[in-house]
């Protein structure tokens, strides 16, 4: 049993390894591995072989080529990558202008609309900085979920929601290059979103929305209780015999036999100057 079990944990532990150590470039597209370019690589193979899957193989062995000969660490390349990261997300705002006016005159010699065409560029330059931009904000999103798992449950569910967290930025990542793959520019847009929709599907919700759904739960547990409550109370009145009301010797309350119709009537007449003070109703 042992020898047949100890292969398979060696073979996930390298393979858990090898995913790690490229982890930072796929994220912040270190070494040039940005979605755009894996997304050209991919393309290119499955060109030439006809096969998806040699496709994403060569995606795969590009990416980790690369985040081996940098000779970086994983802090490291984290470091490098975020260098990385921010120079892309600058260049997709500050070349919209230039992007605009050279896809504008292009469109024009061409014979096209000049403002689609400047639309068209812009855009496209932009969308490359998208998974970026995209990136930082779940990270900036997740922060808060990984602290609140730490402080209220302790540093183990810290550590998964962590795991979660790199799950789901490492699916969006993987999505966006095999969009770009499909269609350049957009696609890698919408493949950030699709893989980190498939990711979370997979590693589940985060504890933060757990704890908010527990509660969703409870407050609607708690409403269908007091409805159900005020349904019998209702149903308690329907059945109790309607008795004309009487007034008391000596006295100007008015009271009934039933205790139901008492406190209705308590209640109707509460504000009445009148009957509160020993007047005449």
């Amino acid at each position: 049993m042992v020898s047949q079990v100890l292969p398979i944990l060696r073979g996930t532990y390298r393979y858990a390894s090898r995913i790690g150590k490229v982890v930072p470039d796929l994220l912040m597209g270190s070494n040039g591995m940005t979605s755009e370019a894996l997304g050209q690589v991919i393309r290119d193979e499955y060109v030439a072989s006809g096969s998806a899957v040699r496709g994403l193989q060569a995606g795969w062995h590009t990416l980790e080529t690369s985040s081996n000969a940098s000779g970086l660490g994983f802090f490291g390349k984290i470091r490098a990558g975020g260098a990385d990261c921010w120079q892309a997300i600058r260049s997709g705002f500050s070349n919209m202008g230039a992007n605009f006016s050279t896809g504008a005159e292009a469109a024009k010699a061409a014979g096209a609309n000049g403002v689609w065409g400047g639309i068209k560029a812009a855009a496209g330059g932009f969308s490359k900085a998208m998974p970026f931009i995209c990136t930082a904000l779940l990270a900036l999103e997740e922060i808060p979920n990984i602290y609140t798992a730490c402080k209220e449950k302790g540093l183990w569910q810290g550590l998964k929601e962590t795991g979660k967290s790199v799950a789901k930025l490492s699916g969006a990542a993987a999505g966006a290059a095999i969009g770009s793959a499909i269609c350049p520019g957009i696609g890698s847009v919408i493949g950030w979103f699709a893989g980190s929709w498939l990711t979370s599907k997979v590693v589940g919700s985060s504890y933060t929305q757990q704890k908010q759904e527990r509660q969703e739960l409870l407050a609607q547990a708690q409403q269908e209780a007091l409805e159900q409550q005020q349904q019998q109370y209702v149903a308690q009145l329907q059945q109790a015999p309607q008795n004309p009301p009487v007034t008391t010797a000596g006295s100007s309350r008015v009271s009934t036999s039933n205790p139901f119709d008492d406190m209705l009537l308590q209640t109707k007449y509460s504000d009445d100057f009148l009957l509160n003070n020993g007047g005449v109703v």
